[in-house]
């Protein structure tokens, strides 16, 4: 049973272990997670800080496809999570950043260019700058006005292995880069 479960498990992760391997985030599968609730189905996560002790709980979630008709509805997909407000705050380290200022969105072009575009966000962010992430599915033109809204003063749109990187207000992009040599033109950033 084990096995069997294990191997599921594995399949229906991918795609979130993928990302977070993008994303160079630690992560641990641990079969024998359970959130109390009897209603989950298949992936369930935790969030936890080192920060807390013993009770190192900060928050988690999972999937749920099966609670509507639990209820008396069509069966739904569904997914929810929740954490304690306060338990995030023990757990935050204070930034250094003092600015709320975006140096950087981030767009992806498409669900394929999603981990590349993760990466970058998160090299940025080792790089001491500010990124954010497009998640919401907006059109190029409307990621734009985004960034020209949450004052982000560059954007990259990423398409594979490629992001073309254009200065707020500019009409066409300042330049293009593989993601690599973007990924490493934030070290240099840090170094100077």
């Amino acid at each position: 049973m084990t096995q069997i479960l294990c191997a599921r498990l594995t399949v229906q992760t991918h795609p979130v272990g993928c990302l977070l391997d993008g994303a160079v985030l630690s992560y641990e599968v641990d079969t024998s997670l359970v959130r109390c609730l009897d209603y989950y189905t298949r992936t369930v996560f935790e969030f936890t800080s080192t920060e807390l002790g013993a009770q190192s709980g900060v928050g988690g979630g999972g999937r749920y496809d099966r609670l509507v008709a639990m209820l008396g509805g069509q069966e739904t997909a569904g997914i929810g999570w929740a954490a304690g407000v306060e338990r995030i705050l023990l757990a935050s380290v204070e930034s250094s950043r003092e600015s709320t200022a975006v140096d950087i969105l981030v767009v992806p072009s498409d669900d394929s260019s999603r981990p590349a575009a993760l990466q970058i966000v998160m090299a940025a962010r080792a790089a001491g700058l500010s990124a954010r992430l497009e998640v919401t599915g907006r059109s190029t033109k409307a990621s734009f006005k985004h960034a020209a809204k949450i004052g982000a003063q560059r954007v990259a749109i990423v398409e594979g292995s490629t992001a073309s990187i254009s200065d707020q207000g500019a009409s066409s992009p300042s330049a293009e880069l593989s993601v690599d040599q973007l990924i490493e033109s934030f070290g240099q950033e840090l170094a100077s």
